[in-house]
């Protein structure tokens, strides 16, 4: 029987531990939460000079009853001061939107304006000079779609461009906008033409490995066009260079034989391979390479 008694006892010393504990923890909570509403705002009043505090106005711009307590007034000697307002028969209490004004007989008469004065309330929160500033969202940075960069190489979207020709390819001329493009009559060849920009540090030389690469939707009909150089189309891309280098994808091979386009109506994910070398002052200076997905679609139509 005493056994139980003493288990009886220890139980109901456990219970009320815990119940306790979540009561000071509850009463923790609710005050930090309370704190987190509270928010108090001090701005002084200056004589007609400007120079002597005649009064502090204190802004309740919180969401919650504040309870103003205390006042710190620093000195010239940077000995601080502790005022407690309810020894003035100040009435400390703002309701959120409303203020409480305090005359200078209260914290000191004479006070220069850049005297530092500071409001405590009841839950500790502190005041500051001034009214707080209000938040204003960073607005995010604008993005232009026309561009597109991916290591050191910049795409320009609106210069690019596909043509249909017979025979020889000319490079120089004939070129229309590649976003959408038809499908050539009597068997004619198809090329693409791309202005890039170099944005790193160093030029890049591409080579003819170099590929223009189409993957049909639907159907995953890869086509793959080869980069075009001759004594004029180098394609060496300049570091810095603010006007863009156009690119010609021709040949079905490196440097040779001519590419069809699809033979009926698609869309087409798009991809550029380089390959090449970075250049310092005309010289290789490292072997540069790099796939680059080309963040949009192209439309193949029917003529």
């Amino acid at each position: 029987m005493l056994m139980l008694l003493l288990m009886f006892a220890v139980l109901t010393g456990l219970i009320a531990l815990f119940y306790n504990i979540n009561l000071s923890a509850e009463k923790t909570t609710k005050t930090e939460q309370q704190r987190s509403q509270e928010q108090i705002t001090l701005a002084k009043q200056a004589d007609p000079s400007n120079t002597k505090i005649t009064s502090i106005t204190l802004s309740n711009t919180g969401t919650i009853e504040a309870k103003i307590t205390t006042l710190y007034v620093t000195g010239n000697d940077g000995q601080i001061t502790y005022i407690d307002i309810a020894t003035k028969n100040i009435q400390g209490n703002i309701a959120p939107g409303e203020t409480l004004t305090i005359d200078d007989e209260v914290f000191g008469t004479n006070l220069d304006i850049n005297t530092p004065i500071l409001a405590s309330t009841e839950r500790g929160i502190q005041t500051i000079d001034g009214p707080l500033p209000t938040p204003t969202p960073t607005p995010p940075p604008e993005v232009d779609t026309n561009r597109f960069i991916y290591g050191p190489i910049e795409l320009i979207f609106t210069d690019f461009w596909g043509k249909n020709y017979n025979g020889k390819f000319n490079p120089d001329n004939g070129w229309l906008p590649g976003w959408i493009v038809n499908i050539p009559k009597g068997g004619e060849s198809f090329a693409w033409n791309v202005g890039v920009r170099n944005v790193g540090d160093k030029d890049i030389a591409l080579n003819s490995y170099s590929s223009f690469t189409t993957v049909s939707s639907g159907s995953n009909n890869l086509l793959s066009w080869y980069l075009y150089s001759d004594a004029t189309h180098t394609n060496i891309i300049k570091a810095g260079d603010t006007t863009p280098t156009n690119l010609a994808f021709v040949y079905k091979t490196p440097d040779t034989g001519n590419v069809k386009i699809y033979p009926s109506p698609c869309t087409c994910m798009v991809f550029l391979t380089f390959f090449g070398t970075y250049q310092v002052d005309g010289n290789p200076a490292g072997t540069y390479g790099q796939t680059i997905p080309f963040e949009a679609t192209i439309t193949v139509n029917a003529p």
